[in-house]
């Protein structure tokens, strides 16, 4: 095979690859375009609700539909979101408070007081811990509803700017 014939099957191997790839699609719910000031918004694993956070109110809405089913108003500013793997319950990280949504009835279940600030949030793939924090990090365990300091940052240090987590939840990097 020469050297324009490898060019012409690498082309149609390219070619044939962006047919079969479809970017994903862009899907704005009608009462977010309404909504300035957004911190945070998060998809269901099922993509039946998506949840958008703009100060202190938490917006759920139907995500096929595009429609508001409700808006919650938290304590503090919300600022970032994640979903259990049944896609049942958001967890909604603030200034004061972990808000525990209920997405099967669309209310608050649980609200947990947030004394480290929760501007940054990670879930784990098991979908068993969020870690948050701003000023610390904390750890929340979905089972069994309780949430753990694990750290406290110094004053001198500043606030957690980023943080990622190993896929066992066993080693968080901030």
């Amino acid at each position: 095979m020469n050297s324009k014939s490898k060019i012409i099957v690498l082309l149609s191997l390219v070619f044939a690859i962006k047919l079969v790839a479809q970017a994903p699609q862009l899907v704005i719910p009608s009462g977010l375009k309404e909504i300035t000031g957004i911190y945070g918004v998060g998809l269901s694993l099922d993509q039946k609700k998506a949840v958008a956070v703009a100060g202190k109110n938490i917006q759920v809405y139907d995500y096929e539909t595009g429609n508001l089913l409700k808006t919650i108003v938290a304590k503090g500013s919300m600022s970032k979101v994640s979903f259990s793997t049944d896609s049942k319950q958001a967890f909604v990280t603030g200034d004061e408070e972990l808000v525990v949504l209920d997405l099967t009835k669309i209310e608050v279940s649980r609200t947990i007081p947030n004394s480290l600030g929760g501007l940054h949030q990670v879930r784990t793939q098991d979908g068993k811990s969020i870690f948050f924090g701003y000023r610390g990090l904390q750890r929340f365990d979905v089972a069994a509803g309780t949430v753990a300091r694990l750290k406290e940052f110094p004053q001198d240090w500043g606030s957690l700017q980023m943080l990622t987590v190993s896929p066992d939840g066993t080693q968080a990097l901030c």
